[in-house]
């Protein structure tokens, strides 16, 4: 964490021959899940706060079902028209709905897995 916060205060760090190596235009992009918040207890509150101070954040919460069912279904829509898949006309909205229950079975048995493990 201090190597992040000296790379964005003071744009590099001092190397093992403790020759300062300078870095420019440094961008950190980062992803928390919100199991790993809930483990961590407390999330970005285990950050220093002169970090937070400093940097700016993006929140991106999950979308809810329909929003979820609206972009895997326009992702959809032009693979399953191009003629690719020798299938008879499908409903690509039972197919997006199917997917999507899919992605839930499996999120929520892993999800179970990573919560059982010492971390």
């Amino acid at each position: 964490m201090e190597l992040l916060l000296q790379l964005v205060q003071r744009a590099g760090f001092y190397a093992d021959n403790l020759e300062w190596v300078h870095i420019s235009g440094v961008q950190i992009c980062g992803s928390v899940s919100q199991a790993a918040t809930s483990l961590m207890s407390g999330g970005l509150h285990k950050l220093p706060p002169r970090f937070l101070a400093i940097n700016k954040f993006l929140r991106v919460s999950y979308p809810n079902d329909a929003d979820m069912l609206t972009i895997v279904q326009s992702q959809l829509e032009p693979i399953m028209a191009s003629g690719h898949f020798k299938t008879a006309a499908v409903n690509v909205q039972y197919v997006v709905e199917g997917l999507l229950e899919l992605f839930k079975k499996v999120s929520l048995r892993i999800s179970i897995q990573f919560i059982t493990v010492d971390i």
